[in-house]
């Protein structure tokens, strides 16, 4: 009888190696593949697969690559050559980032390493400067020191464009004329009037003034006039007017009148006399004699008697010219 019927197991056998593929770099360290297949035979039957791998890498065209040269990043700028209205400035690159290698192209435009441009194109700052001095003016007092000045401004030439003004003082003074003031001479006020030269008739009576002398120069009391004044008195004839006044023997107060105008009894002033004795007294008559100006009489009076029991009394005016 038979047995074992059943077809026997067959292993797995690799194919031959494909050709190696292109490799993956064409310098600078590529790599290349290359495939094989468990089909020489093909496992059947429950029999082996194939050992080993189905794939195969190698290292392939390891040298080193061209590096083409590229910029690297600007330097800071130099520092202006002017600094202000148009300086220039510049700054420069280097070609290494990267540098060439292995044969690699250089950076391209070999101009573009230097840069320049305009700096500090601003106007110069203008320092101001003084001016000449004027002239002093004209002394401020014509004596016990005055002032004078004088200035100066700052326009020469005047700071523009941020720059400084001017250090120091615009003005400047100075004393002048340090001599004392003239003082002038005055007259005090003018003291009291003289006895007139005469007691009646056409008399004269002065009176004075002391000068407070000058100083320094100054205008003398002279210039002022006169230190003497002199002026008429008692311009008037000397007379005697006699006019009566009667009172009662015991009475205290009693009346009497001034004789006025061509010796009338005229009622012009009204005076009272008290006292039993009739010393002197004064009064003004104003016009009582036909005169122009008011003046001051003494009267005297003489007692006599007339009845027992009366008493009358003599008024008797005589002119005379009396202190003021």
């Amino acid at each position: 009888c038979e047995c074992n019927k059943q077809p026997c197991p067959v292993d797995g056998q690799w194919s031959t190696w494909t050709d190696w593929d292109l490799c993956s770099s064409s310098c600078g360290g590529g790599s290349q593949n290359r495939t094989r297949e468990c089909n020489n035979p093909a496992p059947k039957f429950n029999g082996l697969c194939c050992q080993g791998p189905s794939n195969e890498t190698k290292v392939c065209n390891s040298v080193k690559c061209p590096v083409n040269g590229n910029w690297g990043s600007w330097a800071t700028w130099t520092p202006c050559s002017h600094s202000c209205e148009g300086g220039r400035r510049s700054r420069t690159r280097v070609c290494n980032n990267p540098a060439p290698n292995f044969g690699g192209l250089p950076c391209t435009d070999p101009t573009s390493a230097r840069q320049e441009e305009d700096c500090m194109t601003q106007k110069c700052p203008v320092h101001g400067g003084w001016s000449n001095w004027t002239e002093f003016t004209r002394c401020s007092k014509p004596c016990a020191q005055g002032t004078q000045k004088r200035e100066r401004e700052c326009t020469f030439p005047i700071p523009r464009y941020g720059g400084n003004d001017c250090s120091g003082e615009h003005t400047e003074s100075r004393t002048c004329n340090k001599r004392p003031c003239p003082v002038d001479g005055y007259y005090n006020n003018w003291g009291r009037w003289g006895r007139c030269s005469k007691t009646c008739g056409n008399g004269q009576r002065t009176r004075t003034r002391l000068c407070t002398p000058p100083l320094h120069g100054g205008r003398p009391c002279h210039a002022l006039g006169s230190p003497v004044q002199s002026e008429p008195c008692c311009d008037k004839s000397c007379t005697v007017v006699r006019a009566r006044v009667v009172s009662s023997a015991k009475q205290v107060t009693s009346k009497y009148y001034t004789s006025c105008g061509a010796l009338g009894w005229n009622r012009c002033t009204f005076y009272r006399l008290s006292g039993d004795t009739y010393t002197s007294t004064y009064y003004t008559s104003c016009g009582a004699f036909g005169w122009n100006r008011c003046r001051r009489y003494r009267l005297q009076y003489r007692q006599f008697y007339q009845k027992a029991y009366s008493t009358a009394y003599e008024l008797v005016v005589t002119e005379r010219c009396l202190d003021r």
